[in-house]
């Protein structure tokens, strides 16, 4: 004899949509409006994210320029910086600001606002190695720290627009 009705297999999840387990909605729900939205709150969120990955390359590439030939802390952290901004360039524009201005205005504006950025790099790995006498990686910290702080206020109200234009400003 078969039954039929709201507690019977047949019946249950008839819906198009097929079940989800709670978090993982919960997560692609939190995805979708971090990805959707230019809030500041979500901005902030998606510079973290592209922050993080630019930041790892940093530290890597310094530690790897360092421990591996025997470059000095000064040096690898300013190339293993310039490594980082590629990442970094293409991250914020299309994923963190989603840019809408002109590809060579916002190479330009990004590269005077990292200009500085480097000017204060290697002003951390001074100020860590030869100011304090400490090791390369207090070096590394001031810069991973600071520099972000500068970028996101910078890349949000001049580096990245949201006007659209058709050519490049």
């Amino acid at each position: 004899m078969s039954e039929t009705g709201p507690n019977c297999d047949e019946t249950r999840n008839n819906s198009a949509v097929p079940p989800v387990a709670a978090s993982d909605g919960v997560a692609r729900g939190l995805w979708r409006s971090v990805t959707s939205t230019n809030a500041l709150w979500a901005k902030g969120l998606r510079f973290g994210l592209v922050g993080v990955s630019s930041g790892l390359v940093f530290a890597a590439v310094t530690a790897l320029l360092v421990s591996g030939t025997g470059c000095g802390g000064k040096l690898a952290s300013g190339c293993a910086y310039i490594a980082s901004l590629p990442l970094n360039f293409v991250g914020h524009r299309n994923f963190s600001f989603r840019s809408e201005s002109g590809l060579l205005g916002d190479a330009a504006r990004f590269c005077a606002v990292h200009a500085v950025n480097l000017a204060v790099t290697l002003g951390a790995m001074a100020g860590a190695i030869d100011g304090l006498g400490l090791h390369y990686a207090f070096g590394v910290l001031g810069a991973v720290v600071l520099v972000p702080l500068t970028n996101f206020l910078l890349m949000n109200i001049w580096v990245f627009k949201r006007l659209s234009r058709s050519h490049d400003d």
